[in-house]
């Protein structure tokens, strides 16, 4: 009755009608999936759950656990960042831990979630996605990372290898041959250490940082190149840049209901390009600030409303009272421009790929930033406002790492790293943390995702739960080794 979005002369689209035949297939999925969830739910036994194993791109994955499933599981495969077809990495990609994105994204999804299938051998189709087999560690180590994240329930794939068929070469912890080899070896210990660490099963995985997003703008950019790549580019740098800095996070999703977490459980968040914005989520983010929160936003915020048209208003529409100031020019950088940066202090940091010239309009709004170069140099790239208790700041780029990295530098550490004055650790090693809520007992996961040893400073008697030692002073950490700390009371 209604034809689905058509591509159109010069190969283009209406952005509109895409936007919304995209919450109509999410919908229509989300339905179906109920219509088999409740004839399961008719014969089930009462222990018997029900789930789905993966996150999906035009799906409303929060909506589908909530109404529909009792938790989600996911598909963990590390690997994926090492396939043959895969660029040269350079050593600070850190695509070693694109896992962990997903892992925080499921999280966001379902607080209670578990793994389906955790890698455990070589993988890939006879056609495509080559992959080395996982080297001495790395089971071990992957299965943590899952672990560290959050999920309670790991399921390897898997026992024995097919010897046939599409997937005879998504090789399991046995090959062909059935016989015992490296990787149930290290199976073994992997089940030894799972015994030491029960109590943390139940515990929560905490972070005071908060990545915001939605599924109206993640849908949205997946056509709009004026502002989908530059959501993907700056997520991509306020993850490296936490990792380094070892704060963890967690996404949060927003919708005019409030968000998928309280967003007074944190010190501070980003909201990296929030192209489409209503006055209810523009309520919840004057609320989170009044009441405290520090909020980052970046170029390209709220010129759009929720069908994806543009307002007649000066851009960040409905952010402008949070933001106090409006974009007064903007433009990409081509590829005829110099690169870009800006000024902050004595530092000199990227502003990549497009830039709001700012102006502020409120007296409480302060220029923190200038832009060094181009036709708008010395103009404000960023700004601080203070809403309430709390404080907003408009950059008028994309998030670097660089960039994000300097920004977290005008945030309390404290706050946000949960091992400050107790570890010191180098960027090499992820750090989580889950705590029991009911006690407050905190236990920290170190992981060395690299083939060199790592050395990390503990400057309080830690209880080491999977050797059972005390530690105290440095410690070196194996190639792809793990610790799971009881934190000091």
């Amino acid at each position: 009755q209604v034809h689905l979005s058509r591509y159109t002369l010069a190969n283009s689209n209406n952005p509109h009608m895409m936007l919304e035949e995209k919450r109509f297939i999410s919908e229509a999925a989300i339905n179906y999936i109920g219509i088999q969830a409740d004839i399961i739910r008719k014969y089930r036994r009462p222990e018997q759950f029900i789930t789905t194993n993966g996150l999906f791109g035009v799906l409303d994955n929060h909506k589908l656990v909530k109404e529909k499933l009792d938790f989600m599981t996911y598909d963990s495969y590390p690997n994926f960042a090492f396939a043959m077809e895969g660029s040269k990495l350079s050593p600070r990609s850190l695509r070693d831990r694109e896992t962990s994105f997903n892992l925080a994204k499921t999280r966001s999804v379902s607080n209670r979630f578990g793994i389906m299938e955790q890698q455990s051998g070589p993988g890939g189709w006879n056609t495509r996605l080559l992959q080395p087999a996982p080297k001495p560690g790395q089971l071990r180590l992957w299965t943590f990372q899952s672990i560290a994240h959050g999920a309670d329930f790991v399921s390897y794939f898997r026992w024995r290898t097919c010897t046939f068929g599409t997937e005879m070469y998504w090789h399991g912890l046995l090959n062909y041959d059935n016989f015992p080899n490296r990787r149930t070896e290290e199976l073994l210990r992997v089940s030894e250490d799972i015994q030491k660490i029960q109590r943390i099963a139940g515990t929560k995985h905490t972070a005071k940082f908060a990545i915001l997003c939605d599924y109206d703008n993640a849908w949205d950019g997946m056509e709009d190149k004026w502002h989908g790549p530059l959501n993907r580019e700056s997520t991509d740098g306020w993850f490296k840049a936490l990792q380094r800095a070892h704060i963890p996070f967690e996404f949060v999703n927003i919708n005019d209901e409030g968000t998928s977490r309280p967003l007074e459980n944190f010190t501070a968040a980003v909201y990296p390009h929030p192209t489409i914005m209503t006055p209810a989520r523009a309520e919840i983010l004057r609320a989170y600030t009044e009441n405290g929160g520090t909020l980052f936003f970046g170029c390209r915020s709220g010129y759009k409303d929720i069908d994806g048209q543009c307002p007649m208003m000066p851009m960040p529409g409905l952010l402008a009272p949070l933001t106090g100031c409006t974009v007064e020019d903007f433009t990409f950088i081509g590829p005829a421009d110099e690169k870009e940066y800006m000024t902050l202090g004595e530092k000199k940091i990227p502003a990549p790929t497009f830039n709001d010239i700012l102006r502020p309009d409120f007296e409480s709004c302060e220029v923190l930033a200038t832009y060094d170069g181009n036709y708008y140099n010395g103009k404000p790239a960023l700004t601080k406002n203070t809403v309430g208790k709390g404080t907003v700041y408009a950059c008028g780029s994309v998030f670097a790492e660089e960039t994000a990295a300097a920004l977290l530098e005008l945030l309390p550490k404290a706050e946000l790293c949960p091992v400050t004055g107790w570890l010191e650790l180098p960027e090499e090693i992820e750090l989580t943390v889950r705590t029991n809520e009911k006690n407050g007992r905190s236990y920290a996961f170190l992981l060395n995702y690299t083939a060199q040893p790592q050395t990390v400073t503990v400057q309080k008697p830690t209880k080491e739960l999977l050797t059972r030692e005390t530690l105290d002073g440095t410690y070196t950490m194996e190639p792809y080794g793990v610790l799971v700390l009881d934190k000091p009371q």
